[in-house]
């Protein structure tokens, strides 16, 4: 594969930056299990408990009948869960290093703080799965710092990696990213209210939460399919 020097330090990166970009199996792989582990450890999570009769049965996303968090309390879900979301801490830690390289690469500079964002909700995630299904007060309390610093960090991490990618990446991909984007900010706002002023807060807390999680996901699978393009691309020349 050619390797082209560093791009320059400018607001933008040449037109061919993206060739400077390692889209090897391995890099498409880390990017697509990114999204695929978590997303299908808890609807397989999900499934198993709805169908035991430890949780009400439903469509989640649409109809908030349980969290995710109650998704993966009981039962092999307890077990399955941790040790789903325990690998799916560990890919995010891979992907926000990959994704590092890839944007030093195409711009010469890395991303060392959206990669430490990234890598922070990955280790908040890990605390909330340590202290799921555990009774106490100190033990929620953990569990709801994990869960919120999880999702807000990785979130915080995907808009700092799209900004430098906003300099050498498609435009289909870029724009697709603004849109998750937005979609998780609108449900991030709209919890605000539905948390301080709604009757029925818990259905609606946990629909925005199943939704929150399946689009913060989608993110890193585009990423994934553009790393798939990439590399067929380069195959096929």
């Amino acid at each position: 594969m050619i390797r082209h020097g560093p791009a320059p330090r400018g607001r933008s990166a040449p037109l061919n930056a993206s060739a400077a970009i390692q889209a090897d199996r391995k890099t498409v792989w880390i990017a697509t299990l990114t999204a695929v582990v978590p997303t299908l450890t808890v609807n397989v999570c999900y499934v198993i408990s709805s169908t035991q009769g430890l949780v009400p049965a439903c469509i989640p996303y649409f109809e908030g009948c349980t969290s995710i968090s109650s998704a993966g309390r009981y039962g092999i879900s307890y077990y399955l869960f941790k040790v789903g979301m325990v690998a799916a801490a560990v890919l995010l830690v891979l992907f926000w290093r990959q994704m590092s390289d890839h944007i030093r690469a195409a711009t010469g500079r890395g991303a060392p703080v959206a990669a430490a964002c990234g890598m922070g909700g990955a280790a908040f995630l890990v605390l909330y799965t340590a202290f799921l299904g555990s009774e106490g007060d100190f033990y929620f309390l953990m569990r709801r710092f994990g869960t919120l610093l999880y999702f807000g960090l990785t979130m915080v991490a995907q808009l700092m990696a799209l900004r430098r990618l906003e300099t050498f990446a498609p435009p289909w991909l870029t724009r697709t990213m603004k849109w998750i984007l937005f979609s998780m900010l609108f449900f991030g706002f709209f919890s605000i209210p539905v948390m301080n002023y709604m009757d029925n807060k818990d259905t609606f807390q946990d629909i925005i939460e199943w939704d929150f999680s399946l689009l913060m996901q989608t993110y890193f699978l585009f990423y994934a399919i553009w790393l798939a393009r990439l590399r067929k691309i380069r195959l096929a020349g």
